[in-house]
């Protein structure tokens, strides 16, 4: 007893030291946001409110819910209150970028090479712990502190707002649009768990890498990073088509899953068409891995065509044939399809860019004299090729997945046009098309006619735009660089735009959201450099 009364005595003899050297406010005492009584009374009221509700879950759920749900509601209190207190936190001039650079850095690693479903840790009911998912609760936990309590970081996100407004009212739209959804979602927990989801995978990336990436060093570390990506992804995807299974399942004991789950049976077992065996390497269908194969090829063609050493763009040479041979081995259409559009806009922007540095030379009016006959020349031989035909567009193989879509679009539309607004609720689509697939699931096979079932009119040309005005933005920024040796990284957005470009032709035919996350990162590597591009053009210009 002596010894826990001289602890204590001690423990209040520094607490009240520490409170001497305290400042006068207290945290939720912020002058600059209202007065003293305002705060207090916002603070004392959140704590109220948010027992209220917790209560309500507590009870509605024991009587009418089963034990999970009734413990995730409990949550919702515990999540409510943590935000609270992030809220109440006092400011300070610093924020967490020596500690969120490279927790974003191995986020963005794990993401593209480790497959969701494989867990580093073995905990029963949960088998989704991954590397990336403990990774994104780190990063969004120290991302929202920082915005709460960083003078430094708002005045950077401000900055970047203030730089190109039409991207971030893009995202404040679609955001605003997905929470007015929710009055007429027919799952409730569904809708909101989707909501937090996007959050945390879009929102807080977007604007962590829009803060972050001032300097083009650390966005050509991403592409570095990317590069590594696709021989790893490719290895797996090789090695699945050899086995004719995921490489996860032949490596990983099978008692490290939930077998017991049937999402990992069917993720563990991958599948197949007409005898051919479907890669999808890290990803969770081999249309996700044949999507992220075409976000990435622009970046393998930036080091082929904007490199100045001979090394890095023979690394660009083979990457680029590394990454169509990944799109091969996934059996998608969909892959090609998105990486001839990427190399396409490519080509286009690199001869206009050459024809404007280089006014002497015929280089640049040559690669656009050529660029119609190029495209010409491709089109007949994919309608003339039967082989590249199947590969592009599909032939007999794929008709029952083209009639699904036309099907699906014909479902649709009628309920489209009733609520053509703010839809029927954030990732309630396929709930409310009801279309069903011949092995008995229900799908939605278009991200286009998603989005516009979840979130209406207005929702979906705000998801497109804030990707267009960023290719837009990036191609922009690329044209109008005055860096001959790539120091401000402005020569990045050719492929920027250009991975945009494909993303937005490949949602037509797929609906998955996985790789949404990379897009954001690339919308913030858009906003930083579009503000790198604009300072260059400025100091060029009063030289």
């Amino acid at each position: 007893m002596n010894f826990l009364r001289a602890l204590y005595t001690r423990l209040l003899v520094q607490y009240r030291l520490y409170r001497l050297k305290m400042p006068a406010t207290r945290p939720y005492m912020r002058y600059s946001q209202g007065s003293r009584f305002i705060n207090r009374a916002i603070l004392y009221l959140s704590f109220f409110v948010v027992a209220i509700i917790g209560s309500f879950l507590y009870g509605y759920t024991a009587i009418y819910g089963n034990p999970q749900p009734m413990i995730q509601s409990m949550g919702i209190p515990v999540v409510v209150l943590a935000l609270i207190c992030i809220w109440a936190l006092p400011e300070r001039a610093s924020w967490g970028e020596k500690a969120l650079y490279p927790l974003l850095v191995a986020y963005f690693f794990f993401a593209l090479v480790w497959a969701q479903y494989v867990s580093i840790i073995k905990v029963p009911g949960n088998p989704w712990l991954s590397p990336q998912r403990v990774l994104l609760y780190v990063i969004s936990g120290i991302a929202l502190i920082s915005f709460s309590v960083s003078r430094e970081m708002k005045g950077l996100i401000k900055e970047r707002f203030q730089a190109h407004k039409p991207i971030f009212i893009c995202l404040i739209v679609l955001i605003a649009i997905e929470i007015m959804s929710l009055g007429l979602t027919s799952n409730m927990r569904l809708s909101v768990s989707y909501i937090i989801r996007e959050t945390m995978l879009i929102t807080i990336p977007f604007l962590l890498c829009a803060a972050l990436f001032q300097d083009a060093a650390r966005v050509r570390l991403f592409i570095a990073i990317s590069m590594v990506s696709i021989v790893i992804l490719v290895a797996f995807a090789y090695q699945e088509s050899r086995l004719n299974q995921p490489v996860w399942a032949v490596y990983i004991p099978h008692w490290w899953f939930d077998t017991s789950d049937e999402t990992i049976q069917r993720l563990l077992s991958g599948r197949s068409r007409y005898d051919r065996f479907r890669a999808k390497s890290s990803s969770l269908t081999s249309l996700e891995f044949a999507e992220l194969m075409a976000i990435l090829f622009p970046f393998c063609l930036y080091y082929l065509m904007e490199r100045r050493r001979m090394l890095l763009r023979g690394i660009g040479a083979v990457m680029t044939i590394i990454c169509l041979i990944g799109i091969y081995f996934s059996g998608s259409r969909l892959g090609f399809v998105g990486a001839i559009a990427a190399f396409a806009t490519y080509l286009f922007l690199f001869g206009l860019r050459y024809w404007r540095t280089h006014r002497k030379s015929l280089i640049g009016p040559a690669l656009i004299a050529f660029y119609p006959a190029a495209m010409t020349t491709l089109m007949v031989g994919i309608a003339i090729s039967p082989r590249l035909s199947a590969m592009v567009i599909g032939g007999s193989s794929t008709d029952a997945s083209t009639q699904a879509r036309f099907d699906q679009w014909q479902m649709g539309l009628p309920m489209i046009m009733k609520n053509p607004f703010i839809g029927y609720g954030y990732a309630n689509g396929a709930y409310k098309l009801g279309f069903v697939n011949p092995g008995g699931e229900l799908t939605i096979d278009t991200f286009y006619l998603s989005i516009l079932l979840e979130t209406g009119v207005p929702g979906t040309l705000a998801f497109f735009f804030f990707h267009a005005i960023a290719a837009w933005v990036s191609a922009k920024a690329y044209l109008n660089s005055t860096d001959t040796e790539g120091k401000d990284g402005t020569r990045i957005g050719a492929a920027i735009a250009c991975a945009m470009v494909g993303f937005l032709i490949v949602k037509l035919v797929l609906s998955q959201r996985t790789n949404h996350t990379f897009l954001a990162i690339l919308v913030g590597f858009a906003v930083a450099l579009y503000r790198n591009n604009k300072t260059a053009l400025k100091q060029h210009s009063d030289a």
